[in-house]
């Protein structure tokens, strides 16, 4: 395993606490459906992630997630790209987190406020 992966939950909160936006990438029948969302998020007793994305519940996500509610997420901070030192020798700095989960609908105001 790389030794630049980490699953603690500090590691992990402190990486999600300084990305903007996450990619929520939702099944299409044989592709893949990704797009940019906005997100709040919660650490349970269990270390477990809670992750909060809010949208309109007639659009192309909902009802693909309505079909099938297992999601993957991607966000990243801190992307920097590195000087190359020949040509096709470029890369990047950059923390990132992948996740995958199954996504269900909150409908009760209390459980719907404004997540940090």
């Amino acid at each position: 395993m790389r030794d630049d992966i980490y699953f603690d939950p500090m590691t992990v909160e402190w990486v999600m606490a300084h990305c903007d936006i996450a990619r929520l990438g939702v099944q299409d029948g044989e592709s893949v459906y990704v797009v940019p969302v906005h997100f709040g998020y919660e650490l349970d007793e269990q270390q477990h992630f809670h992750l909060y994305f809010h949208g309109n519940a007639a659009g192309q996500r909902a009802r693909l997630m309505q079909a099938n509610p297992h999601v993957g997420v991607e966000m990243e901070s801190d992307y920097q790209l590195l000087p190359a030192p020949q040509d096709s020798a470029f890369s990047a700095r950059f923390r990132s987190l992948i996740g995958k989960g199954t996504v269900k609908e909150l409908t009760d105001a209390r459980l719907t406020r404004c997540m940090p």
